[in-house]
């Protein structure tokens, strides 16, 4: 099995659709929804920003 290894994934779906087909794994050590997590709780950004981002994120 083929896998690949990042550093960080934003999690775009058809992205992640393409390497599934692909019967590929991906192995991230981080992803978007983990640093909106942490830039939230850190204060850079405004909790009502969290949705809006993963939302536009999952339009792509």
């Amino acid at each position: 099995m083929l896998g690949i290894v990042s550093i960080f994934t934003y999690g775009i779906g058809r992205g992640l659709e393409k390497i599934r087909l692909a019967g590929t794994v991906n192995y991230s050590l981080s992803n978007l929804d983990a640093l909106v997590d942490v830039a939230v709780s850190e204060g850079y950004i405004a909790p009502e920003w969290k949705d809006k981002i993963l939302e536009f994120r999952n339009s792509l």
